[in-house]
């Protein structure tokens, strides 16, 4: 599943139809799968503009959260986000 958030407007732009978003506070993103995976999925998180760092934490089965944040000074930061996740419909799934 592909996602991107958009930073801006802390919307999805794409993959709206596979999960849902709220905003934490600045640079924070909780994501929710519409449809929960059968163990938690492979996520990656790139930002789209340099200098920020993205990080994702909290990953379950029902979905995970996402950060950005400057890469010199650490403060969070709204950015636009790639997102990959890579799940199984299968428990035992390699």
């Amino acid at each position: 599943m592909g996602i991107y958030l958009d930073g801006v407007g802390s919307s999805i732009g794409e993959g709206a139809n596979e999960c849902s978003l709220t905003v934490g506070g600045v640079g924070d993103y909780d994501i929710a799968y519409n449809t929960a995976f059968l163990r938690a999925p492979v996520v990656i998180a790139t930002p789209d503009v340099a200098n920020i760092t993205c990080s994702v934490t909290a990953n379950a089965t029902t979905g995970f959260t996402v950060n950005s944040y400057t890469s010199d000074t650490k403060a969070a930061t709204d950015s636009g986000i790639h997102i990959l996740v890579i799940g199984w419909d299968a428990a035992d799934e390699v």
